[in-house]
């Protein structure tokens, strides 16, 4: 991972390295080449501001890794290369210019995620940040990696 990190408010103990965004606005397509044709104005603006989206975490580090044109967090996983534990996922959408953002729901195969920790790791990175994660589907193992990092959510 980057070794640009930037310490999380929770705990000196967790660090936040820059989130991999790829695949939105006008690059949306980039990654997918198999050509998905766009046939109405909201499906093209779809395609060029949402995906899915990962946490991951190496060691004592995490950082989010997201792909527009994302149906599943399968092509996140492999597209993107992601690099160490899974600790969940959801949808994410950014707007025009990617300096706003917003990330809800989970994932059907790695649960969601906290609010509070998605809201302190896009604000360290400056992004504009609105989170509606759905917090009962946080896994288990993942409380539990987070507290072993000092976060207690």
């Amino acid at each position: 991972m980057n070794t640009a990190t930037k310490t999380s408010k929770f705990s000196e103990d967790l660090l936040y390295a820059p989130p991999i965004i790829k695949n939105f606005g006008e690059n949306y397509g980039e990654i997918f080449r198999s050509g998905a044709r766009v046939v109405a104005p909201m499906d093209e603006w779809n395609a060029k501001h949402k995906g899915r989206f990962l946490l991951s975490a190496l060691e004592n580090i995490i950082r989010v890794w997201a792909l527009g044109c994302a149906f599943t967090h399968d092509q996140v996983l492999g597209r993107l290369n992601v690099e160490g534990l899974i600790l969940g996922g959801g949808q994410i959408s950014v707007n025009e210019n990617l300096t706003s953002l917003a990330v809800e729901g989970y994932s059907g195969d790695f649960g969601s995620l906290p609010n509070s920790i998605l809201v302190d790791y896009f604000r360290r990175f400056g992004y504009g940040i609105s989170a509606n994660m759905v917090e009962e589907a946080i896994k288990q193992s993942t409380r539990e990696w987070f507290r072993e990092h000092g976060v207690n959510i």
